[in-house]
């Protein structure tokens, strides 16, 4: 299972769970992937695309 589909299986199983901690700041799951599909989708609008 590589790196991608790990992080997948966490949002499904745990969305709310802390991710990551900043200082202070506690990332879910699924705050890091909404953050990451907007990412992605702004760069496919700009035409940069998966090789």
């Amino acid at each position: 299972m590589d790196l991608a589909r790990m992080f997948d299986y966490a949002v499904e199983r745990s969305p709310n769970e802390t991710a990551f901690i900043d200082g202070e700041r506690h990332y879910s799951y699924k705050e890091i992937k909404s953050s990451v599909n907007f990412v992605a989708a702004s760069l496919y609008r700009l035409g940069i695309k998966k090789r």
